[in-house]
């Protein structure tokens, strides 16, 4: 028997059938449904708990994120606190920070290609060569090898 995945809200998930809709973040839980704000589409959704076709999104240490604030973080490590992701790493500027996922930007498009999702949570290497092309800031990075 599965274990069914325990939501908490604030988690960040993306929408497996309309990625446009950037990062979702859940809003409210029941015993079988689970609400997700997408903030960037300005749209909610609400999914079957058993049957939702989401995925949790948990970046990777070395990846660059956005924050909500208009800054960067570069991960240095994570941390898991009452079920939701604390990044830290360095911004911007150099400073040493955190980054909780309720404050990751919503506008983030995910590039399907490549995703290795493991255990209903999705991993994303390669979301730093994605963003980097976004933001033409393109490094080079090591191959990514899928599941």
């Amino acid at each position: 028997m599965k274990k069914e995945f325990e939501f908490v809200k604030g988690q960040r998930f993306i929408s497996q059938t309309e990625q446009e809709l950037g990062l979702g973040q859940v809003d409210e839980i029941n015993h079988r449904m689970v609400k997700l704000d997408f903030n960037a589409a300005n749209e909610s959704r609400i999914y079957a708990k058993d049957n939702a076709p989401i995925s949790r999104i948990v970046f990777e240490v070395g990846d660059k994120i956005p924050a909500r604030a208009g800054w960067n973080l570069s991960i240095e490590a994570i941390q898991l606190l009452n079920g939701l992701a604390i990044y830290q790493g360095t911004d911007d500027n150099g400073d040493d920070v955190l980054l909780p996922e309720t404050e990751i930007a919503d506008n983030i498009l995910l590039n399907p290609v490549k995703q290795k999702v493991t255990a209903d949570i999705v991993y994303l290497p390669f979301l730093r060569v994605f963003y980097n092309l976004l933001t033409c800031t393109f490094k080079t990075t090591p191959n990514i090898q899928g599941s």
